[in-house]
């Protein structure tokens, strides 16, 4: 029974050495087709990962050439735009259509279309100071004489400065829908002009760092003498613009050259001229208009002045505008017959225009002379 035991516990010792021998040599069979396998799988995985990178960069590039697409077509509809407004300029005698060919330039400058959704600060910076590097190298053909501020002159380089000043305030449908409501302000090209010489009359006093100015300002400071006239005829263009929209024939026409020889020959001949502004004719929405154009007069003026400068008013204008009589409106009575909404806006443009004439003892004395 011993030697039985004995035996057994041998052979069934022995068993389950060669079970576990057994076990352990299939696990490790097992074990190199499982590490092949997650080779396999690991290989897969890195060839994934590469493909996930070769598409990525190939989304990254087509972003980066539609990018460059977009940016080339914008630049050259802008430069097809700038050309055709400059071909049209010297085609048309017509100021009011002077006037909206100016403001189309002004609308196609690039910087007006700039995409915060996907172009950074830094490239609306760059196209801002092309932009206005461009805007004065296309109107200096146009400048003859800095010192001639006159909004009479009917030549037509001097008719189309007359429209680019006026139009330099414009801010484009498309920057008001991308950059309207953000962070971010809306430049028209004056913004620009009076942030840059605000600043550089800071500089030259001492109370501002030179390094302050934008891309954009420095072009404008290189150009200071012509953005000084720019405004200087804006100031004087505006102020004879609104004796133009308040002047206005019933059928909507502004005064003929002719017309406007002979207002100016009775004001300088006569002490007693005086003329009446065309409101009966003009609904509210043009009237107010007429007070835009006023107020803008006015400001470019005053900030001309509050920089140093002299806006050079043209006497002859100021003289018209000091004589526009107002004494026809009864602003009471035409609220009692329901014409309140145009008694309001009448009632405004009164008071804007009483600021049109600086020159308050000429008035005085004016005013004197005419009793």
């Amino acid at each position: 029974m011993a030697f039985v035991q004995f035996i057994y516990t041998r052979v069934f010792m022995k068993s389950k050495v060669m079970s576990s021998s057994l076990l352990i040599s299939a696990v490790i069979v097992s074990g190199c087709g499982l590490i092949k396998n997650m080779d396999e799988m690991h290989d897969a995985t890195m060839e994934m990962n590469d493909g996930t990178k070769a598409m990525g960069k190939d989304v990254k590039a087509t972003k980066e050439t539609s990018m460059s697409m977009f940016m080339e077509m914008r630049k050259d509809s802008a430069s097809k735009d700038r050309r055709e407004v400059l071909n049209d300029l010297e085609t048309t005698d017509e100021i009011e259509a002077k006037l909206s060919q100016a403001k189309t330039y002004v609308d196609s400058m690039e910087y007006q279309h700039w995409d915060p959704a996907i172009e950074s600060l830094e490239k609306r910076e760059d196209i801002m100071a092309e932009g206005m590097r461009q805007f004065y190298y296309d109107i200096s053909e146009f400048i003859k004489d800095r010192d001639q501020v006159s909004p009479i002159k009917t030549k037509n380089n001097m008719e189309n400065l007359y429209a680019f000043s006026a139009a330099l305030s414009h801010v484009s449908d498309s920057q008001k829908h991308m950059v309207g409501g953000s962070e971010t302000s809306l430049l028209s090209p004056l913004d620009i002009m009076i942030s840059a010489l605000t600043k550089q009359a800071q500089i030259n006093v001492g109370t501002l760092k030179s390094d302050s100015l934008t891309f954009a300002e420095k072009e404008v400071v290189k150009k200071a003498e012509d953005t000084i006239y720019l405004i200087r005829l804006r100031h004087n263009f505006l102020m004879a613009y609104t004796y133009a929209l308040t002047a206005q024939s019933s059928n909507g026409n502004l005064p003929t050259t002719f017309q406007k020889l002979k207002v100016l020959m009775k004001t300088k001949l006569s002490k007693k001229y005086q003329w009446t502004p065309n409101f009966a004719s003009r609904n509210p929405e043009q009237i107010n208009f007429a007070t835009d154009v006023a107020q803008n007069s006015i400001n470019a003026g005053s900030f001309l002045r509050s920089i140093g400068y002299d806006p050079l008013t043209n006497k002859t204008i100021e003289k018209i505008q000091a004589r526009a009589d107002f004494s026809a409106f009864d602003l009471m009575r035409m609220s009692d017959d329901g014409q309140s909404e145009k008694a309001l806006s009448i009632a405004k443009f009164t008071a804007i225009h009483s600021q049109l004439v600086i020159n308050k003892e000429f008035l005085a004395k004016d005013k004197k002379k005419r009793k």
